[in-house]
């Protein structure tokens, strides 16, 4: 099994930074499930599994549909995501795969 880097032992710094961008996000206007969503599929695409379950699990709790956190890694062709969460998944995709290439 893989260790993942603790980033807030090596990068402190940027560790409060990255906590206090969650924060903003956190008191923006976009709604607790398209944000978790987004991180979900930011997860996926990393591959943590700590992220996938942290977020998971509070859609559960908030009661999310399972069949949408079901199609989630394939969003772009289930029918359970609106035009919102479409729009946020697609930019969270090409954000998170920058190494491919800028986003359109």
């Amino acid at each position: 099994m893989n260790q993942r880097v603790n980033y807030a032992e090596q990068s402190p710094e940027l560790f409060k930074k990255l906590s206090a961008l969650s924060m903003s996000v956190g008191n923006s206007s976009i709604d607790a499930t398209t944000r978790h969503l987004v991180e979900i599929r930011a997860s996926q695409i990393n591959g943590c599994g700590y992220c996938m379950d942290m977020h998971a699990t509070a859609l559960r709790k908030a009661g999310i549909e399972p069949r949408k956190l079901d199609t989630l890694p394939a969003w772009h062709e289930s029918r359970f995501f609106d035009a919102r969460e479409r729009a946020a998944l697609g930019w969270a995709e090409a954000m998170t795969r920058l190494p491919d290439g800028a986003p359109s």
